[in-house]
Formats: structure tokens, sequence, C-alpha cells
């Protein structure tokens, strides 16, 4: 398995599909033998650096650990040098730590504690939300444990490494601070039931304004807040409730949406939105934009709902107007997950997070040659403010990487942090296990990106015509050519088919027919460009493109004579042929039909027939499906006097008659039709034989009469009344 999927990697590793000139400027790993995790960093007033995280650590750049992990909080210069660090925390476990520079050039910290001990007072209960008010030199000037007797989280509502900036300086000097509670006693009160969005309003001391819970009877995780510019607040999370403050929620299975809430200033809420699908969905980070809209980040497993196109485990990235309606959405590909965005100087967006194929938008993953894979890599990502990219960069080593904060410096650059657990690659430098990775990078303008969309769905039809969207990033010459290409069907491009082009210099949408012998099941499709000549990412996802065989096959209504056959509907069929022959014969009769449902006649009581279908495509037929099997009723009466091997099936109506019948039949080599009195004596012979057709006995005396079919397999009797 791991030969085939370097093979794969290996030729995915060949797209290059973009010019991107993203240079690093400097990069420091910093820690100790153990784990040692960033979560947030913040350009500070002087240039330099303010860094939050947890340790385990007790060596090397560590000092100070004061049992199990801690907060960990660095100030660097402008050149990524350590000034100060100090750990922070009690014996027991302190986790997900966010930081943001103060008024008065001090720093406020939160996150969560189990500890009440060392730095730790005023613990209420299992884990509270522990805020921690630093002054310029990293000083403690207070600390605050804010919770009840249950279980109470700041940041990303767990101990896990996906969080958000949860905590922030308000206009009045105070605080807000986005965390989570599945308690209803100290200082939470409201609690609808589980965890809730606990929401704290502090004033600059850090005492408690208000406190709100948002949510319903199950659990919802608030991951990120901010105030707004009319002095509400925006939060980020999810929840898989379905009652309380939820409304809206897509899945009906526990699982989680997007939940965004707007408040007002006083932490009353003005509106709450559910993002999703059936699956999962958790949203990492929300940010006010320009426009005074949203920008929501996270990632989504669903593939209905407000997902459009997605595939499971893509980065999903929303654009809201200031009242909640989706103004976009984009999805992006390549095993990859975001936690954290920024609005850039341009009303872009920079994204930091984490990928690990180098398939779809994301080129640039470090391979592992001694496990033959590939680990995560920091991703980072630059969008536009319409939500096309500008370019993307993978940082890292050929072991374990992950972004969790960015923001872009006041120089134009870019500050990264996360964890790097290798020291080769961009990784100059590794202390044991997880250390603080933190990069400083500058970006080119010049870039060229061509994004190729994904496709809406994942099987398509031989010929099939549908339309391919695209972005492109860059200065494209006048006579430029975008032109689709696909894969074959095994994801290669070494020899890729044009399949439709349009002349332009600017994103835009091409028509393209797929091929009429397409026959597999891992298609890619990438748009290129002729001035300049740059080749573009991947759709993303392998997809099919097939004329499928028939499936669910079954057989009802079943008499001594007839049978209904049925088949489910195949999405490419212009048609389906269908062929059925009775047990131990060796002929089959085979029709064309456009329906998925057939009426059998005249079939011989009391016997086993087998059938199967195929499809029929346009240029292209499917193979037939897999055959199955029914059997007719037995027959009490002596209407049958068949003595012949063949099986080509007829029905006469009405019967009985006092003068025409009619005889249809399944028309296979039928040689003659003869008619016999109940004595044996030939009365009719009929050797033009079309069916339907109208036999006339009017002349005939009444009574028991036996039609004969007489083909090359042999002959079958039914008995009639002539009345």
């Amino acid at each position: 398995m791991k030969a085939f999927l370097l093979i794969y990697f290996l030729f995915i590793c060949q797209i290059i599909y973009s010019q991107n000139n993203i240079k690093i400027i400097w990069q420091k790993s910093l820690g100790g033998t153990k784990n040692d995790i960033v979560k947030s960093i913040q350009e500070t007033d002087d240039k330099g650096y303010i860094v939050a995280g947890t340790t385990e650590s007790v060596d090397e750049n560590v000092i100070g650990n004061h049992g199990s992990d801690d907060f960990w909080i660095l100030k660097l210069n402008k050149a990524g040098n350590i000034k100060w660090k100090y750990c922070y925390g009690g014996s027991k476990l302190e986790t997900t730590p966010s930081i943001k520079q103060t008024f008065d050039k001090g720093y406020i910290v939160v996150g969560t504690t189990e500890s009440n001990d060392g730095d730790v007072r005023g613990n209420h209960g299992s884990v509270d939300v522990w805020v921690l008010k630093l002054n310029s030199d990293g000083q403690k000037v207070w600390q605050k444990c804010f919770g009840g007797s249950g279980a109470d989280w700041g940041s990303s509502g767990s101990s896990t490494l996906e969080g958000g900036t949860s905590i922030q300086q308000t206009k009045d000097g105070g605080y807000i601070v986005a965390g989570t509670t599945s308690s209803n006693d100290g200082d939470v009160k409201g609690n609808h039931g589980g965890s809730d969005y606990w929401i704290l309003k502090l004033d600059k001391t850090g005492v408690i304004q208000w406190q709100r819970c948002f949510g319903g009877s199950t659990n919802e995780y608030a991951t990120s807040v901010k105030q707004l510019k009319d002095g509400g607040y925006i939060v980020a999370g999810y929840s898989n409730s379905i009652d309380g403050d939820v409304v809206g929620q897509h899945s009906q299975f526990s699982e989680n949406d997007f939940w965004i809430i707007r408040l007002n200033k006083n932490g009353n809420l003005k509106w709450q939105k559910c993002l999703g699908g059936t699956l999962d969905e958790e949203a990492h980070d929300v940010i006010q934009t320009a426009d005074n809209g949203f920008l929501v980040i996270g990632h989504a497993m669903s593939t209905d709902g407000d997902l459009i196109c997605n595939q499971p485990f893509w980065s999903w990235v929303i654009k809201l107007d200031s009242s909640s309606n989706i103004q976009w959405q984009r999805t992006f590909t390549g095993a990859t997950e975001i936690f954290s965005v920024k609005e850039t100087k341009d009303n872009g967006y920079i994204i930091a997070g984490k990928a690990q194929l180098n398939d779809g938008v994301v080129s640039g993953v470090h391979f592992d040659s001694l496990t033959q894979d590939y680990n995560w890599d920091f991703w980072t990502l630059k969008l536009n403010n319409k939500g096309y990219i500008q370019w993307q960069k993978c940082l890292g080593s050929s072991k374990l990487d992950m972004a969790f904060s960015i923001e872009q410096t006041t120089d134009g650059d870019y500050i990264t942090a996360g964890l790097s657990t290798g020291k080769d690659g961009d990784a100059n430098a590794n202390h044991g296990l997880d250390d603080f990775w933190i990069v400083k990078y500058g970006a080119d303008l010049t870039n060229y990106f061509i994004e190729t969309f994904p496709l809406c769905g994942t099987s398509f039809c031989p010929s099939e015509q549908l339309v391919l969207d695209y972005s492109a990033t860059g200065v494209f010459k006048q006579g430029n050519f975008f032109t689709a290409q696909l894969s074959n069907s095994k994801g290669s491009f070494t020899s890729p088919k044009d399949i439709g082009k349009i002349t332009s210099t600017t994103s835009g949408s091409i028509n393209v027919t797929l091929p009429s012998n397409g026959n597999g099941n891992n298609y890619r499709i990438r748009v290129i460009s002729s001035l300049p000549p740059i080749t573009g990412s991947n759709n993303g996802t392998g997809f099919e493109i097939k004329c499928s065989s028939p499936t669910n096959l079954f057989a009802d209504s079943i008499t001594t004579s007839t049978a209904f056959i049925h088949w489910d509907t195949i999405q490419c069929a212009i048609g389906y042929t269908y062929h059925y022959r009775r047990l131990g014969s060796t002929t089959w009769l085979a029709f064309s039909v456009y329906g998925s449902a057939v009426e059998l006649i005249s079939l011989q009581s009391n016997n086993t027939y087998e059938w199967s279908a195929k499809t029929d495509c346009d240029g292209y037929s499917s193979s037939y499906s897999p055959i199955t099997s029914f059997t007719t009723k037995h027959s009490t009466s002596t209407s049958s006097l068949n003595t012949s091997t063949s099986n080509f099936g007829f029905k006469v109506y009405p019967n009985p008659s006092s003068s025409k019948f009619t005889i249809q039949f399944n028309q296979y080599k039928i040689q003659q039709i003869n008619i016999y009195n109940l004595l044996g004596k030939l009365v009719k012979t009929y050797k033009k034989i079309i069916s339907p057709m109208i036999v006339d006995l009017s002349e005939l005396k009444s009574g028991v009469y036996f039609i004969d079919f007489i083909s090359d397999e042999g002959k079958e009797t039914q008995k009639i009344i002539k009345q």
C-alpha cells in the first residue's frame, strides 16, 4: 500500500502549478526535550512579537515549569530572538493559551487550568477558564479563575490542538472572553444543558461585568471572539444542539455545525447562524471584514446543506454579510485544515493551518523518506477579497508541522506560529518532540496562480458537458488561452487531454466535454494558460467517467406466465438492453428499451428464468449487470402443451374470444405459426410473422384450439378458446 501511495504522490509532486515567490526571512525552533506548542502570536508595538503556548519541558529554552503543561509566554524581538520568557501555571494542566497586547503595553492571556496552586488561585472545580494579566516585562499583574463545579474552558473548548483567539481587550479597557462551560453554578448562570458557549465581559481588573451562556441541550464549543466596530461582539465555534438558542442546525445525528452568534455591547443575542450539512463542521476562527461583514474558517465533512461541491475533510471559508447571509464560500483540497485568519492590507485574507497531501490547491508538502509518506506541513493561504487564491505555501520538515496562528506584519510580511517536530527542510533545529516553531516570511506580489475549482459530483457520463470554473491570479497577456485538461484514469497528467478552451486574461468558466470513451474512477481536471505558460491546480479529488451497469435488479408481479423486471435508473443512460432465457437454455433473447421496467410475457409456468441488463450510453455501452433470476408460479391447468426447449414467449388476448385473437410475442427467429383443433388437425398456418398480429377465427366452430410457435429453437404451444 505504501509503495502505491509513493508512486501516486510522486506523480502528483511533479505538478508545478504556480510561480510562488515566498522567501523565509527567519525561523526559530524554541522549546525543550518534551512537547512545546505555540497557539498564539501577535506583533507588538515595538515590531517584536508576543508568543503564547504550552510546554511540558523543563530544560533547554524552558525554565520554571510548575508541573505537567504550563503556559509558556515569550517576548521576541523583530529578529525572533528571545527577550524574555516565563512559565505560568500550577502542578496540574494548563492548556490552549491565547494572548494579546493591551493598551498599557502589557499582555492579556486566556486559557484553561486544572490547577489550584503555583500561579493559579481560585479554581472552582475540575477545569476553569484562567485569565492572566502581565505587564510589559511579562510579570504577573493579576490572575483570575472563572467557572463552576463542572468543566469550563477558555479558547478552544478543550485541550486539543484546535483552537482560536478567544480574548481581546475592549474599547473601554476591559476584556471580552469566549469560552465553553458545562457548569451551572459558581460564576456560571443560565447553562442550557451539556456544554454552552460562555461569554464573559471583564473590567480592566478582571472583575466580571456580565456573563452569558448560549446554546442548546447538547454541546456547543466557542473558539473565537472579536469586538465589532459598533461595540458588539461576534463569536464562532460549533454546535450539535437543535434547541435553545440554536436554530437551523443541519444534522439530526449529533454532528456539529458552524455556529456563529452576534451580540450587542451588553451581551444580548442579535442573531445566530448555523452553517453546515448533515455531517461534522467546526469553525475555528472569525473576523469582521472591511465591509462590516464576517469571514469564518474551519473544516467541513458534509457534501450537502450549505456546502457547495465539497468533498469530506476539506477546509471551508465562508464570507457573510453583516446580517449573516452567505456572500461566497470556498472549500480547499489536499487534506487540509485551517485555524487562523486575519484581514490583510489589500482587504484580502491570510490563513494558516496544516496540509498533508500535494493535491488540489496544495503543493510543496515535505516528504519523509524514512516512512515513505507525507506528514503535515504548515500551510499558508492568501486569498483576495473574493476568496480567490493569490498564493499558497507549505513550510516545514519531513516530520509533523502545524500552524495555529498568523498575521500580516506592519512591514507587509507574515508571521506564523505553531509546532514542528523536525529539523530538516525549512526547520533547522529541534529540541525534542514538538517545538514552538515561528516563521517570518515575505511574498512577492508578482505571483501567478491558477486554481481549478472542485467539480459538483463524483461521477460523470461519457461525452457529458460541464462548466468548469477557475480563478487566475497574475497578469496574463492579450491572446492568452485558458485550457482545461483531463488526466488519465489514474489521475496522471503525463499525457493530458484538452477538453475545453477559452480566450481570456481573467478568472472565469470553461465549457468542457468529457471523452466518449472515458472509463475509469480517478480522473482529474486542471486549467493551464498560454501567455505566460502556467499550469494550474487540479480539481482536488478523483472523479469517475463511466457508463455504469444497471443496479438493484429485481422481479415482481410474477404469475404463471408473466413477470415485471426492474432496475435503477442510470444517470448516463439513453436506453437499456435486457436479455433473458429459461434456465437450461443456451440462447438469450435480447431487447432494447428506454425505461427501467419491462413486462415479460408468455413465460412458462413453474420455470426459472435468468436475466440481466446493460446501460446504453452515448457511443458506449456498459457491461451486463450480474445475472439474477426468478421462478414463475405453478399452473394447475393444462393451458400449455409445450415440448420445446426454446424460450421466446408469447401472449394471446382476448382469450376466450368469439372471433379475433391478438398474438404478441418477443420475436426471435420465428418461422411459422400453426393453429390446430382439439383433434390435432391443422386449421390455420401463418408464415409472415409480425408482432403484434391478429388471427381471425370467426369461420371456425366454437371450441378449444392450440397455437404452435415454431422457430429454430423449437416449438411452444398455448391453448385458446373460440366462443
